[in-house]
């Protein structure tokens, strides 16, 4: 879901692009949103809820903690 959630917002919160870099249909694409936002009580559409996931992981990112997810990756489940 991280992956998913990284791509998305780095690219601008578009599905299709979103998905299709993901290799995923754009409807599995709307339920991981979906349970994005059920998992961490923010909503996507929300400017401030995507302030604040989009700072996260790319804080991760910054540290080492995570891989940058921006590149060509594919998500696995």
């Amino acid at each position: 879901m991280v992956m998913t959630l990284f791509i998305y917002l780095n690219e601008n919160r578009s599905r299709q692009i979103t998905s299709n870099k993901l290799y995923i249909h754009k409807q599995t694409l709307v339920y991981r949103i979906s349970k994005i936002e059920q998992l961490t009580g923010r909503r996507l559409n929300v400017t401030k809820s995507v302030a604040e996931l989009w700072f996260a992981p790319q804080t991760a990112v910054m540290l080492g903690l995570i891989p940058d997810f921006s590149e060509d990756w594919v998500e696995v489940n």
